[in-house]
């Protein structure tokens, strides 16, 4: 169970632990976390995002590795099944814990069952492996106007509309919780747990595609079908204006660059919508614009480039959801013109 717990930082007055929850789908071993911050000198549990629910027995055992017995708050960054499903699960193991959950996904959680159709209509059979929610008693979840010492709370809609960040100041640092808002993104830290789905045979490993970031190899936008560019710009300004030592990603990782990260995936996303804008001067299918965009996206965007090292089962995950990001950008900019 310890490989599925990273230690990011453990000192007197903090703990954070990112949590592995390994889904039975071909590279999704490790892709899907959630994260356990400790303010020790409140003597508080915090939870960050907290996985399908098939995967709350094995976060149950994390927690119990770490020597947690409760849990003071989950912090839900939205409410899509990946981040939010075993959400009705988790709170029969710990009763008492208060749910931090974007006001529009408030009604999701104590009657998922829109939310468990809509899912299955964009994910297909991939929802079924992530298992379906259960409600949440309305008493459980916090309303407006949330006080918590050391948290801010605030919205950055984008990857979904209900979407919401955190930003933990506990003694001198300040630990940012982006959800999905700054995009996806593998920390080289993580790399040996997927070298099993890499071609690294007499290979080099990957050097960072920025320098000044070494601690990232892999990035792109959390673009859905249904988004809006000019939105996820400002929540990605929004993010860029709190003063941060680390960011804390959903899926993959974290970086101890926070300000020169934010910044790139900002350039990333005109990048994008430059080259997708350009294909659209001159084709309007959709299938034959999301395949050229991927095929000019990853010899260009210097961020994708370690998807060539991915074998065959990890390219078509990733490819499934680049092509999803893709699609995000093409119902933007077809709406705009």
């Amino acid at each position: 169970m310890k490989r599925h717990i990273t230690e990011v930082m453990n000192t007197s007055s903090v703990g954070l632990y990112m949590i592995d929850l390994p889904l039975p789908l071909p590279g999704f071993s490790y892709q899907i976390t959630s994260w356990l911050l400790q303010d020790r000198e409140l003597g508080r549990n915090y939870l960050v995002d907290i996985g399908p629910a098939s995967t709350v027995p094995a976060l149950e055992k994390s927690l119990s590795t770490l020597g947690v017995e409760e849990l003071d708050y989950v912090l839900l960054t939205h409410i899509h099944l990946d981040h939010a499903g075993g959400i009705g699960h988790l709170v029969k193991i710990f009763p008492g814990t208060r749910i931090v959950v974007p006001f529009r996904g408030r009604k999701h959680l104590i009657d998922p069952s829109k939310l468990w159709e809509g899912s299955l209509k964009t994910l297909g059979e991939m929802v079924l492996t992530f298992g379906e929610m259960i409600a949440v008693a309305e008493d459980d979840i916090l309303k407006n106007n949330i006080s918590i010492d050391g948290l801010e709370v605030w919205d950055t809609p984008g990857h979904a509309s209900h979407h919401q960040s955190f930003l933990y100041k506990c003694g001198d640092k300040n630990i940012l919780f982006p959800g999905e808002a700054a995009g996806v993104m593998l920390n080289r830290d993580m790399l040996p747990r997927w070298q099993e789905n890499m071609n690294m045979t007499g290979c080099p490993e990957p050097e960072p595609p920025v320098p000044s970031v070494p601690d990232v190899l892999y990035m792109y936008p959390a673009s859905p079908p249904v988004f809006d560019l000019e939105i996820a710009r400002r929540s990605l300004s929004s993010l860029m204006e709190r003063s941060s030592s680390l960011i804390c990603y959903s899926h993959y990782g974290y970086s101890r660059y926070p300000s020169m990260l934010l910044k790139l995936h900002m350039e990333q996303l005109t990048l994008w919508e430059e080259i997708i804008s350009g294909i659209l001067k001159s084709d309007n299918d959709h299938e034959a614009v999301v395949e050229k965009a991927l095929k000019i996206l990853l010899a260009s965007d210097g961020f994708l480039s370690c998807y060539q090292l991915f074998n065959e089962e990890m390219k078509e995950k990733e490819s499934f959801f680049i092509r999803n990001s893709i699609l995000g950008f093409v119902g933007f900019l077809k709406e705009k013109n």
